[in-house]
This record gives structure tokens, C-alpha cells and sequence, in this order.
């Protein structure tokens, strides 16, 4: 698949740290709302979402939006793509998963690779007047791997179709990858980052847990003494053999656009290629060697490469 990198943003690490390079304040053409959605699972946690509107005359389907790891409805990427499809006429509505964004102080919950309540929550709580042109859901890295195990496990909704980019779908190998040297120092932040959304946050840490998360040196060791245990999972190896959406998706039915780049840092293209060479009819794999991470910023245009493959594939759903 043809893609060529915007000048400078050479190379998987230039294309991928441009998003928080160049943020900058993104104006969204259209008018938001913040929604509160309640939740199904007795906790009492609310989630909340932005849902965007053009000013003009809504035209396509909804465009649901959901983040990755340690991101939220202001993500670069997340506004840059409820832009682009407000432009085009759509109802965009970013989700902030559970602990992320506005809910980080007050969630009991916290998202992970198998949370996938969260979507089902926000499709139950919308009017169908808001859905009634169709709905389609784009997930980014973690949040494209939980957009996946959603749609393994929910067949009652009628969705148009949905697309991932640079999504986690093989946890273990993403997490080895980024414990190899070259990726010090995106696990540093990363690691960091996600120690923040658990301090910052309504939890039940006991103090010992407190403890041992601030002791964790590699996302590795905090999804193994952390993330799998207080979700339900044995260890780290269960998390993410359980919540490895590439061995399912030869269950998911309804259109799928399936986006990555061999120079991602992060995700390793071996799952990726394996699920092209299956050739599912309803799911269409775009593995180019350039874009990085959530990245696909291309030669001589504003908007992302993804976000046109999206829309395209979207149209030909028509």
C-alpha cells in the first residue's frame, strides 16, 4: 500500500511523535456537547463523551471515536479526526473510556484491553435520532485492540462497520517490543503516564498496591502485578492471551478496516500480516511501510493517510 511521509516526519519514530510535537490548539468545525453516560455494571461509574456536531446539515453516519493507552477525548489524533469527518458532514462523538479524561477522579473502574463495556454503555445511551444514519466506530492502539474484542463478543448491533489503527490486537508482542532498548524511552513516559491515571483516580489500591505499582519498571510488570489481577486476570501472560483480539477476528461479521505500518515502534506487523494473508471477505488489512505509530502523516496533504482510507472505506459501505 502506497504511502508517502511528510517532510521532516521521516522514519516510524518521527511520524509517530509528531502528534504531541504538534498539537497545537485543534478547532473543531461544529459544536460539542458533553455527554454523561451512566454505566451497566453496578459500580455506579460514569463515562463521559463529547459529542461533536457540524454546523451544517448532518449527512453521514455517526463516527464513534476511541482512544489508546493513557489518551482521552483530546488526544491529536482523536480531534483530528472528529475534524476531518465533521467536515465531511458526520456526528462525531470521542469517548472517553472509563478512568480516562474528565472521569479519571472519579471512576471506580479503570480501562484495559478486555474493557469493552464501556462501548456498549455509550451505543445503549444515545437517541436513535443521533444513530439513525448508521453508526461507525474507529478505534486507535489499545483502544483499536478493545474496539475488536467489543465486536467479537456483540453481534446484536447494527453497526455500519468499524476500522483500527495501529491497534494492539497481540498485547504480548506489543509489550515485548516495547521493552526492547530502542524503546526505552516511549515505556518511560508511557509507564508513567498510566501510573498517573491510577493515583489521580477513585480506586480500591490498597496501600501495598499503591506501593508495588510506583515499584513496576516496565509496563510488562505493571500489567502483571496490576492491570491483570485487579481486572480478573491470572498475570500479565492471561491479560493478554484473553484479550489478544487477533485470534478473534474471524468472529466479527460486519465490515472491518484494518490499518498498521511495518515501522510502527510500538506494534509489531506480524499478526497483521498473518490476518491479510486469511483474506476474510469483510475485512479489508492496509499494512504500508511508512506512518509509525497513529501516525500516517503524508506528503503534501493536511490530513491524516488513515483518515482518507477511512472515509473511502466508509463510502464504499454505501
Amino acid at each position: 500500500m502506497t504511502f508517502k511521509e511528510k517532510p521532516p516526519w521521516w522514519g516510524g519514530d518521527l511520524q509517530t511523535i509528531r502528534n504531541f510535537l504538534c498539537a497545537g490548539e485543534i478547532e473543531l468545525p461544529g459544536q460539542s456537547k458533553v455527554l454523561t453516560i451512566p454505566t451497566n455494571d453496578g459500580t455506579g461509574d460514569e463515562i463521559m463523551a463529547s459529542l461533536d456536531t457540524p454546523f451544517g446539515d448532518v449527512l453521514g453516519p455517526l463516527i464513534i471515536l476511541i482512544h489508546g493507552l493513557t489518551g482521552s477525548e483530546n488526544s491529536a489524533y482523536m480531534l483530528t479526526t472528529s475534524r476531518y469527518h465533521l467536515r465531511k458532514g458526520s456526528r462525531v462523538l470521542r469517548l472517553n473510556l472509563r478512568g480516562a479524561g474528565p472521569t479519571a477522579k472519579t471512576c471506580q473502574k479503570h480501562y484495559h484491553g478486555g474493557h469493552i463495556s464501556d462501548i456498549s454503555d455509550a451505543l445503549d445511551y444515545l437517541d436513535e435520532d443521533i444513530k439513525s444514519r448508521g453508526v461507525f466506530i474507529i478505534g486507535f492502539s489499545l483502544g483499536g485492540n478493545i474496539l475488536l474484542n467489543f465486536l467479537a463478543e456483540n453481534k446484536d448491533y447494527n453497526l455500519l462497520g468499524a476500522a483500527v489503527v495501529s491497534a494492539s490486537i497481540d498485547p504480548k508482542s506489543a509489550a515485548e517490543k516495547l521493552l526492547s532498548p530502542r524503546n526505552k524511552i516511549y515505556q518511560s513516559r508511557l509507564l508513567r503516564q498510566m501510573k498517573e491515571e491510577y493515583l489521580s483516580k477513585r480506586n480500591d489500591l490498597s496501600k501495598t498496591d499503591k506501593e508495588l505499582m510506583l515499584k513496576c519498571k516496565s509496563i510488562y510488570e505493571f500489567d502483571d502485578k496490576i492491570t491483570g489481577p485487579k481486572n480478573g486476570y491470572k498475570d500479565a501472560e492471561d491479560y493478554y492471551f484473553q484479550t489478544k483480539s487477533a485470534r478473534k477476528i474471524d468472529t466479527i461479521k460486519i465490515p472491518l478496516l484494518i490499518i498498521s505500518a511495518r515501522n510502527d515502534p510500538w506494534i509489531p506487523i506480524g499478526a497483521y500480516e498473518t490476518i491479510a494473508k486469511d483474506n476474510q471477505k469483510n475485512v479489508t488489512v492496509l499494512i504500508t511501510d511508512g506512518g509509525g505509530h497513529v501516525g500516517f502523516h503524508e506528503k503534501g496533504q493536511v490530513e491524516t493517510w488513515y483518515d482518507r482510507q477511512i472515509d473511502q472505506f466508509i463510502s464504499d459501505l454505501f
